[in-house]
């Protein structure tokens, strides 16, 4: 593999978030459930466990650079999103955006979604690509294994989920493979996920309902000139077990598009845990998780998808209620 596609896989690698999180990289290294964000009315507090053992922590207090209100796709929600830069001497220099959907009469009933970027042991205006590490997140209480569930997860039917994803994309093409141009921005796109309960497995799609649109990237990087187009990519999250906790932890995925002839490679895959809140039918009002899709074309070019996603159940859509 060429040495600057080897660069930016190594950007996008690692993940980390709640009660389905993952502390390192998607390939092989499990699913490690951890909490990883504090929310407290207008106040947040992210934090991550580096590679090295120490945790990074940044907060709204100390660190916020800009906040705006927004839209939720949760019923009955608020919404805010953050953007904070924390500047440490021996950390380095932390990104972070997060957004944070929450319950305006129960602020423990939130979801937190967003991206971390660090670079250690560099601060500004002296950042490279040498040492940074970007970290998707998906946490709340909702997602935390110490809380006991209020739901039994069903055994009979089926239920629909869709909701927003989203991360970072990197695309390197073979006619500039040796001036090792490449782009890496970030993603948007929606989730459709099916359960069946009755044979115990879930499957889903990424960018089959409406297409891949670009986003601004939390630290966007690239080298020459490259035109990606990523509107008709399709990510299919294909058919996977899940275990007595409603985890899927290695599910297999397949990067599809309608014009090229694409391979995912062996590191592809995607995680998924179950909301412990119920819907009105009883089933799982929330499914959260992150994936992860490189791929070859058939001319040599390289890329890639990675970030997380948040389904919601049909039923807690059209009802905006948890039966609790």
């Amino acid at each position: 593999m060429k040495q600057l596609t080897a660069l930016c896989i190594g950007l996008i690698l690692s993940a980390c978030g709640g009660g389905g999180a993952m502390n390192g990289n998607m390939e092989g290294s499990g699913v490690s459930f951890e909490r990883n964000t504090e929310f407290r009315g207008p106040w947040i507090r992210v934090f991550i466990e580096h590679e090295e053992g120490r945790e990074l922590s940044v907060n709204s207090y100390d660190h916020v650079d800009m906040s705006v209100a927004e839209q939720s796709p949760v019923p009955n929600h608020e919404a805010r999103r953050w953007w904070l830069t924390k500047v440490d001497e021996t950390e380095g220099t932390s990104y972070v955006t997060a957004f944070v959907s929450w319950d305006g009469d129960n602020p423990e009933d939130y979801i937190m979604a967003g991206w971390w970027a660090q670079f250690d042991n560099e601060q500004p205006p002296n950042l490279t690509y040498q040492n940074l590490t970007e970290y998707a997140i998906i946490d709340g209480p909702e997602f935390d294994p110490e809380i006991t569930p209020q739901l039994s997860i069903p055994t009979e039917g089926t239920a629909q989920y869709t909701g927003p994803a989203g991360g970072v994309y990197w695309y390197a093409p073979v006619a500039t493979s040796d001036e090792g141009y490449f782009i890496l921005d970030g993603w948007e796109a929606n989730v459709d996920m099916t359960v069946e309960f009755t044979s115990g497995t879930l499957k889903g799609c990424i960018g089959c309902t409406g297409d891949f649109t670009i986003t601004d990237a939390l630290i966007p990087a690239s080298m020459g000139e490259v035109e990606f187009d990523i509107t008709d990519y399709e990510m299919h999250l294909l058919t996977a077990r899940y275990d007595e906790s409603g985890l899927v932890e290695n599910g297999i995925v397949e990067i599809r598009h309608p014009d090229l002839d694409l391979v995912s490679l062996p590191n592809s895959a995607w995680v998924s845990f179950f909301s412990h809140l119920p819907d009105v039918n009883d089933d799982p009002r929330l499914i959260g998780g992150f994936v992860q899709s490189d791929y070859n074309e058939k001319d040599g070019s390289e890329g890639g998808f990675f970030g997380s996603f948040a389904g919601l159940s049909d039923a807690f859509l059209a009802t905006g209620k948890t039966d609790q």
